[in-house]
């Protein structure tokens, strides 16, 4: 997060506040089938989300946030690693 702000507390002032985030996750997916049951861990970014508001002051008294927009360059998760998959049963004793 970050702000900019220009003016006084006592009379007037306007901010802009920039805020960012995203997360990463990892799973493990499993399937069944005829050969046996397989397992597959990936690990993923959740969508990166950018947004940012003014923020105008006056008096002490009035303050109000207005959010105006929100930067979001892709939607879906990226998949930033992908593992082998992987025989768990039967047993592979090759890994």
């Amino acid at each position: 997060e970050a702000t900019a702000r220009a003016g006084s507390d006592y009379i007037y002032s306007v901010a802009l506040n920039v805020r960012a985030a995203s997360s990463v996750t990892g799973s493990a997916g499993f399937e069944l089938e005829r050969d046996g049951l397989f397992w597959q861990p990936e690990i993923e970014a959740e969508p990166f989300i950018g947004t940012y508001a003014v923020k105008t002051k006056a008096f002490w008294i009035f303050s109000r946030e207005e959010k105006k927009g929100e930067w979001k360059p892709w939607k879906e998760p990226y998949p930033i690693w992908k593992g082998k998959r992987r025989t768990v049963l039967p047993f592979d004793a090759n890994g």
